[in-house]
């Protein structure tokens, strides 16, 4: 019994099932600081993030008013498109709440006010250009951390962002706005009109080193405590 021969070990390797590779996790935390027009400090995002294979699985991000109270909770799952998590957002300043999933080929995004009926709007994927990128919540995010050099290739990426609170998506163009020898800056510009009244643009900065988003700056999607649409600069700070 036990002078089985290294040989015959082999041999016998070669018949036993592969063992899967284990995934290699990684957890990320960083927080974000938000100013309003005045400079003033609006809110905080506290992002946790969990990477399987440096591929983004999920996270969760508690929203806090300057007085450090928690408004809004959103949590997302990228493990079915990237581009457009499934997520739900809860405002918990009046128990409103929105978000994206994803069943099969349909895109469908929601909306609940307190004490009300869920309302849906479904959209299939071939719907969409296919030279556009479908994007929804944080995807875009992690969809830039991979595609920075692929954005600079292309100078601009014609995108549709689905917007759950509108039960509609809107045109975007995703455009390379320079680059110095620390980091890459890019700019979003609206294609509605009536987005384009709020604000000319959305403008992110993101570090060449460790392709963090360094900066962000136009609209939000917290709104203030009087429910308002408010322009935005966020800062960003990693563990």
């Amino acid at each position: 019994m036990f002078g089985i021969t290294l040989a015959v070990l082999l041999s016998l390797s070669f018949l036993l099932p592969a063992q899967p590779a284990q995934a290699k996790v990684l957890r990320e935390s960083y927080l974000g600081i938000a100013k309003d027009d005045s400079g003033k400090g609006s809110y905080q995002e506290r992002h946790q993030v969990e990477f399987a294979n440096n591929r983004v699985q999920t996270a969760r991000t508690t929203y806090a008013n300057s007085d450090g109270k928690v408004i809004g909770e959103l949590t997302s799952d990228f493990r079915k498109m990237i581009t457009t998590p499934e997520y739900s957002y809860k405002d918990l300043r009046d128990q409103s709440s929105h978000g994206i999933r994803i069943d099969g080929n349909q895109l469908i995004v929601w909306r609940q006010n307190k004490g009300a009926e869920r309302e849906e709007k479904s959209f299939a994927r071939d719907e969409f250009d296919p030279e556009a990128l479908i994007v929804g919540c944080q995807g875009l995010h992690y969809y830039l951390i991979d595609h920075l050099d692929e954005l600079r290739k292309k100078k601009e990426i014609p995108i549709k962002y689905l917007m759950p609170g509108k039960l509609d998506y809107y045109s975007f163009t995703l455009k390379m706005n320079g680059e110095d020898e620390k980091n890459i800056y890019i700019k979003i510009t609206i294609d509605n009109i009536i987005l384009r009244l709020l604000t000319s643009s959305l403008e992110l900065q993101y570090s060449k080193a460790d392709r963090r988003l360094v900066k962000y700056s136009g609209l939000s999607n917290i709104t203030n405590d009087q429910g308002q649409i408010q322009q935005v600069v966020i800062d960003y700070a990693y563990k």
